[in-house]
């Protein structure tokens, strides 16, 4: 003989909120929902207390929950809101909302995991599924709040959807902590995707709080997905890709992947332990700003727009195919690649040696310093005001292109690039004691003599100049001008 598996509605009927008294039920079986029931609970007028297992833990409408519930095959939350009240646990082997297992059932649900309470993620789920789904059908909203110290999700290592088929929200603030994985092997290497289905819409907001990743975050895979990270939140992640699938038809937006990542605010943390890529596939954009912190341990590659505003980021290599613009604090231990465009606005430091193919550019009043070898046969402008501070240089194009432009050479001995555009009001600051300056209208070279006699630079001067045309104003640093 099979299990015999019963519906249970709450009617609150004993006049007290507790779960495992069975006069609280219909129907009145002499016992309360056990673990081959399920448990529908629909807007009780008293928080549910106590103790219980069902097999399907069914909330609609207000609900507070407060002791320790159990569902061995899954929760659906659906309408406003489920509540855990501190103290409160909440295991289940699935968390999905919103769930139409009645008829009319909302087509919203909300789960708020309070301080000192949690949602344990605990047993087996179905195949090629995500144990915790937000908006897991079309037309469907679906948000999860983790708020206050102790408020915890516990993802037992499995993978979570925010924006599934609808819009989906994951809210972590104030001392809340949410933890996911991959420990799966079909729902790919993802334990997290955020906007996953055409027409889906998914955001995860982090705000003195802590997102643990273990294996990939995926934002906006065939839709759109974004990530804000405040002043004391932090996400950590093994990979992190933005923008993952192409169109599914060329010059359209097609289910295309469209992502974006901002960390703005001090102590603001995105660290990633691997990979981070900006735009895969899809349409990705990444922003570091107000002080925030970026960290890709193996690398950092940019198919699409990074901004930098007063923020740091710190990898092992950095690949720029597209655009990378602003100001702050870049550090790559193995260097920089630039295929594309590096826009200085205010002061923009490049910690790492730079292969520079295609164009570095200094904004009007920008502040440009380079620590480390520029190499290969790419351009640098200035634009007025600005200034470039540069170590070792070869093959590249210097080019002044506004007026009280500024170029800095602190390694004037390592200068094997060429200098265009060089006329009144601009400056090139050489950090050495400069006894005289020889320039060869034939040659076009400008020898710049130590304190010792000796050349201890040549650079090349593209342009019309007399043999007199220079200045110098000497001591350390000496200032050549026209």
């Amino acid at each position: 003989m099979g299990i015999i598996m019963a519906n249970f509605q709450w009617t609150g009927s004993a006049n007290a909120g507790d779960f495992s008294t069975a006069a609280n039920w219909q129907p009145a079986a002499g016992a309360p929902p056990g673990l081959n029931d399920t448990a529908l609970i629909e807007n009780p007028a008293t928080p549910i207390t106590g103790t219980g297992t069902a097999h399907i833990l069914y909330t609609s409408g207000p609900v507070e929950f407060e002791g320790h519930f159990t569902a061995t095959y899954g929760s659906p939350v659906n309408g406003q809101p489920l509540s855990l009240r501190p103290g409160t646990v909440l295991t289940t082997a699935m968390l999905h909302s919103p769930v139409a297992l009645v008829p009319n059932a909302p087509n919203t649900g909300t789960l708020k995991v309070r301080a000192s309470s949690r949602v344990v993620i605990e047993g087996s789920h179905t195949p090629n599924n995500y144990a915790i789904q937000l908006a897991q059908s079309a037309g469907t909203d679906a948000t999860l709040v983790v708020e206050g110290a102790g408020a915890v999700v516990n993802g037992g290592n499995l993978p979570m959807s925010v924006g599934q088929e609808g819009n989906g929200v994951l809210t972590i603030r104030d001392g809340g902590v949410v933890s996911v994985g991959n420990d799966d092997p079909l729902i790919y290497p993802w334990c997290l995707v955020i906007g996953n289905h055409p027409g889906s819409f998914g955001t995860v907001e982090v705000q003195q709080a802590t997102l643990i990743a273990h294996g990939q975050i995926i934002v906006g895979r065939k839709s759109e997905g974004t990530i804000w990270v405040s002043a004391g939140g932090l996400i950590v992640a093994e990979d992190m890709a933005i923008g993952w699938a192409p169109s599914a038809s060329p010059g359209t937006s097609q289910n295309e992947g469209i992502g974006a990542v901002e960390v703005r605010g001090h102590d603001a943390r995105l660290i990633v332990a691997n990979l981070l890529e900006v735009q895969h596939m899809g349409v990705g954009a990444l922003a570091v700003k107000d002080g925030a912190f970026v960290s890709a341990g193996i690398g950092l590659i940019v198919n699409g727009p990074l901004v930098l505003e007063d923020g740091t980021i710190e990898t092992t290599a950095l690949d720029i195919n597209a655009t990378l613009r602003g100001s702050g604090t870049i550090s790559a231990s193995q260097g920089i690649s630039n295929s594309g465009t590096i826009t200085a606005e205010a002061r923009l430091l490049l910690i790492g040696n730079i292969d520079n193919s295609a164009l570095i550019e200094i904004a009007s009043g920008g502040d440009l310093r380079c620590l480390g070898a520029l190499t290969d046969e790419g351009d640098i402008t200035l634009q007025a005001n600005s200034v470039a501070s540069l170590e070792s240089v070869s093959g590249q194009t210097i080019t002044f292109g506004g007026s009280h432009a500024r170029l800095v050479l602190r390694s004037p001995g390592a200068f094997n690039g060429s200098i265009t555009g060089f006329a009144a009001t601009h400056e090139i600051v050489v950090y050495a004691e400069v006894s005289g300056l020889v320039y060869s209208t034939i040659d076009k070279v400008l020898t710049v003599n130590g304190s010792g006699g000796g050349p201890i630079a040549q650079i090349k001067m593209n342009g019309s100049y007399m043999s007199n045309s220079f200045h110098l104003a000497p001591g350390f640093p000496s200032v050549i001008s026209v």
